[in-house]
């Protein structure tokens, strides 16, 4: 308990290095922890990064924490049951959305078929150029983490971070007119 008292204190006070003790001391099973949630090793690591970099934003308010481990991994939970449930939710929303889709009212009067909006999506991913077109199929159709793509394309994330931005950005002005219905299938 006084070494928990020593590095809430050091934390409260901005101190690094009882950030980074705790940080050694709790990363590998926090990531454990989250792994058995999520199921997946890199939103595992994802996770407990997002919570350690919470913990040191809000590190101030910290003064009230009796227990730093359980504050700990409460936190990792909390965390991925809310990104579950986002989960989820998108991935629901996305099915439901795109099996609706046979004919959709544009503008009031414009109808498009499955098919032409088909037609336009691949259009529109073939005009990326080769880089940006694996990272965003990958990404979107094969649902890979950044993590996984970068290791199999053999870059580093934020080549990937970069070249999916490059994608969306490029899609959304390719496909503006269909933006509201493409919005829940691609970009969230």
């Amino acid at each position: 308990m006084p070494h928990q008292t020593h590095i809430i204190g050091g934390l409260v006070n901005g101190d690094q290095s009882a950030f980074k003790r705790l940080y050694l001391d709790y990363y590998d099973d926090l990531v454990l922890y989250a792994n058995r949630i999520l199921t997946d090793m890199d939103d595992a690591h994802d996770m407990v990064q997002f919570v350690m970099a919470k913990l040191w934003e809000k590190r101030e308010s910290l003064g009230d924490v009796r227990d730093l481990k359980s504050y700990l991994f409460r936190s990792v939970h909390n965390s991925c049951l809310n990104k579950i449930k986002k989960r989820k939710y998108f991935s629901a929303y996305k099915d439901e959305t795109w099996h609706q889709i046979k004919e959709i009212e544009l503008d009031g009067h414009q109808a498009i078929k499955t098919e032409e909006l088909s037609t336009e999506i691949k259009t529109a991913i073939d005009k990326l150029s080769p880089q940006c077109r694996k990272v965003f199929v990958l990404s979107r159709f094969e649902y890979k983490s950044y993590q996984q793509i970068a290791d199999e394309l053999k870059i580093s994330v934020k080549a990937v971070e970069g070249n999916m931005s490059r994608a969306l950005k490029q899609l959304r002005l390719d496909l503006s007119e269909y933006f509201v219905i493409l919005f829940f299938i691609f970009f969230l």
